[in-house]
């Protein structure tokens, strides 16, 4: 029950935040763009790590052992992504873009491994190409989406088998 109210408090402060973003500034072209429209320097990077933080124990819980890295790489990364929010400068965007290419690459895989196709990640696809705009906020949009409905998914199972 722990895990699923930690993985609920995560998506809620991603889910506020961009929602908030697209309301006050519009549709970014990925999500580490907020960095560099937000008032607060630091807001990106703590609601960034805080998800990753509270959405850690969720996500380990529910991998099984023989993937768990998958889920280790994912929280990982995003971690450095936070850490490195300023991905236009040249030594920082190394770091960061390193780190959101492992995160996307981690999460896809733990996503189908978790539920067999990525529905969301590829209809964030699909919504990038045809409107031909934001192509990289529609993926990184699609692969939140499916990472948190297998997370919430495969904890609603746990906590079935266990009860």
């Amino acid at each position: 029950m722990t895990e699923t109210i930690l993985a609920i408090i995560s998506f809620a402060i991603i889910a506020i935040y961009l929602i908030a973003y697209v309301i006050t500034r519009g549709l970014p072209t990925s999500i580490s763009e907020t960095y560099y429209y937000t008032e607060s320097k630091l807001l990106f990077p703590v609601v960034v790590a805080l998800c990753a933080a509270l959405a850690w124990v969720p996500l380990i819980r529910v991998t099984p052992e023989n993937i768990q890295f998958l889920a280790f790489l994912i929280c990982g990364s995003i971690v450095f992504v936070a850490a490195s929010p300023a991905f236009k400068e040249e030594l920082v965007g190394k770091v960061h873009t390193g780190a959101a290419a492992t995160l996307g690459l981690a999460a896809l895989a733990w996503i189908i491994v978790a539920s067999g196709i990525p529905y969301a990640t590829i209809l964030g696809v699909i919504i990038g190409v045809v409107f031909r705009r934001n192509f990289v906020f529609w993926l990184e949009a699609g692969i939140l989406i499916d990472i948190y409905t297998n997370l919430f998914v495969l904890l609603h199972i746990c906590s079935s088998i266990s009860a």
